[in-house]
């Protein structure tokens, strides 16, 4: 006689930090199926404050082995989901961008970021986008910066690590849906084996 088991896996969210951005840990996942990155889970940067990057990514990855460093265009998609509506043309992605310093948004959906990605020592939490030590606004801008009342860009002469600038890293991990299958792949063939 054979008896089959069968294994759900449900993760419920613990808060949710702004409009689509639920919090779950040290995890920010999108979840907004008209977002490109519906399901991307941002890690908060307790992973990587204080780090250069190949520090901050090998940390990220000890626990999360496929964690990277976030897209551009990522970027502008967590902005998207945590609801915050900008000022002018420039988005989060223009932090990539060359100019001087310049504010994205005005409110407090730039705080609850800030807060859902981990508040630092600061009072705003300030990610590295491409820092290259030069402050002149023909090179990159270095950062984006989060706190209770706007997001803004801006060129930096600072390089990493910095005790209280992290990095966007993001990681893909299966779905609670995707694990019940594949527990049930494996309980299946088990019985096959079995039998």
């Amino acid at each position: 006689m054979c008896v089959a088991a069968i294994v759900a896996v449900y993760v419920a969210p613990m808060g949710v930090s702004n409009a689509d951005v639920v919090e779950q840990g040290d995890l920010n996942i999108i979840d907004d199926p008209a977002n490109p990155s519906d399901g991307l889970r941002y890690l908060d940067t307790t992973y990587s404050n204080g780090l250069t990057l190949a520090a901050a990514l090998a940390t990220a990855q000890a626990a999360y082995p496929d964690a990277r460093l976030a897209t551009p265009s990522e970027w502008d998609d967590l902005f998207a989901a945590a609801g915050i509506a900008y000022d002018g043309a420039e988005t989060a992605s223009d932090a990539f961008m060359t100019g001087a310093l310049k504010y994205l948004s005005d409110g407090t959906a730039c705080g609850a970021l800030r807060d859902a990605l981990a508040l630092t020592s600061l009072d705003a939490t300030i990610l590295w986008s491409d820092p290259d030590g030069s402050a002149s606004i023909s090179t990159t801008r270095d950062y984006l910066g989060l706190n209770d009342f706007s997001c803004f860009t801006g060129p930096s002469s600072l390089v990493p690590p910095q005790s209280s600038y992290g990095w966007l890293i993001v990681t893909e991990i299966p779905e609670p849906g995707t694990l019940s299958l594949l527990a049930l792949g494996g309980l299946a063939m088990l019985r096959r084996k079995r039998n």
